[in-house]
This record gives C-alpha cells, structure tokens and sequence, in this order.
C-alpha cells in the first residue's frame, strides 16, 4: 500500500486549532487538539481551502496521518460554526489553548479533557460566565495532569484553614492568610462545586501555583 492509499483510509476525526506557523514556502505546521489522539503536530501544504477552515475556535474534522513526532494533516473541513470570541472571552479562550500547549503530552488522548475544551468554548462564544468557563476547564485540566487535590485531608483534620503545595498537596493551618483557603471552598471544590465566587477564587489561586511549578518562570 502506498502513501496516498494510507492517508486515504485514515478516518476523520475532531479537532481544533491551538497554533500554526508557517514553515519552508507553502506548508504549516499545525498544533490540532484532537479528540482521538490528544495534542499533536501536524505538517500540511497550504490551500486557500486550509487558510479558510484554520481558525481558531472552529470546531474541525481532520483527516490526518499521525505520527510519533510530526503528523501530516491531508484533509480538513468546518463542522460548525461558533459565534466569534470578543473582548475579554477571546482573551481568555487564548489562554486555555495555551495551557493545553505548554501542559498536555503529544499523541496522549485525553476525551474528557477534548469535551471540556468544547464546552468552554461555547460558553465563551455565547458570552456567558467568563470566570465561571474558565475555573472549570483549569479545574479538569488539573486532574488530568495528576495533580487533582486529595481530600481525604479536609474529612480526617477539622481544621478551618489550609495550605497547599504542588508536591505536598493539603495541610492543616492555624492561619487565615491570604494564600490559605477554607475548608468550606475545599469542601465545595471536592464536589467539582465551582458556581460561587469565592470557591472559583480559591481554585483559581490552586490552579496558579500547580502552573508555577510546572512552567518555572515561563510564562503563558
């Protein structure tokens, strides 16, 4: 079987653009969020078609070859159309493509994570809840790279307050500092319970020190 009789058997699957750049005169690589095989790096020639259907945010079917380290995307077509992110909604659909660019593996599937990518984003083009959308996808994302928080701690200390560390998880605290939080938002997050402000906030500065300690002084 050659080639093109391989990349024509290759079914088409869901996907989303985080990135493209151009590369030599006429291709792109591409960085596709997929709902088959996760992240992953694909290599494709350019085509008024391919410019067109490559934005960002648009719900895509991708008929792609995959591979270990640089995929080739063949064909690539539009399957809905999301109202456009404006304001401060675009802003912040950037910034969950960029976490799953620097955080998420290559080639590792994650559908859940695909789905709540989705979700996000039609929350985000309908303009609704901005910091509600985003605390829940970092939310999933967090448990997806293993650092989702171990509650056991809140039920077996009756502490009010509590620290916590990427590497050492919950610990009881006799102080309300500003970077401690309350067993009532610990409670509310262990339930995936994020609607008041107060418990996106605490999730919010969770989240942030996990992105620390992954990324050091990179930034988003």
């Amino acid at each position: 079987m050659n080639s093109k009789q391989k990349s024509q058997q290759q079914p088409f699957i869901r996907a989303f653009l985080i990135h493209q750049r151009p590369y030599l005169e006429k291709k792109i690589i591409t960085h596709l969020f997929t709902s088959e095989h996760g992240l992953i790096t694909a290599l494709t020639h350019q085509s008024k078609k391919k410019r067109e259907v490559l934005q960002l945010f648009t719900p895509l079917s991708c008929q792609v070859l995959v591979q270990e380290h640089m995929s080739q995307l063949k064909q690539i077509e539009c399957t809905q159309s999301l109202p456009p992110l404006q304001g401060n909604h675009l802003f912040a659909g950037l910034y969950i493509n960029e976490l799953i660019y620097k955080l998420c593996q290559i080639n590792q599937a994650t559908p859940a994570l695909f789905n709540a990518y989705h979700h996000c984003l039609q929350q985000l083009s309908q303009g609704k809840q901005l910091a509600l959308s985003v605390r829940q996808f970092e939310y999933h994302l967090q448990g997806i790279l293993g650092y989702g928080l171990d509650y056991e701690m809140i039920h077996q200390d009756p502490a009010t307050w509590f620290s916590f560390d990427p590497e050492h998880g919950l610990r009881p605290s006799i102080s309300s500092h500003s970077e401690h939080f309350h067993r009532d938002q610990l409670l509310a997050l262990a339930t995936g319970d994020l609607t008041e402000a107060s418990t996106q906030t605490t999730s919010k500065q969770i989240f942030a020190s996990i992105l620390k300690f992954l990324l050091g002084d990179k930034s988003l």
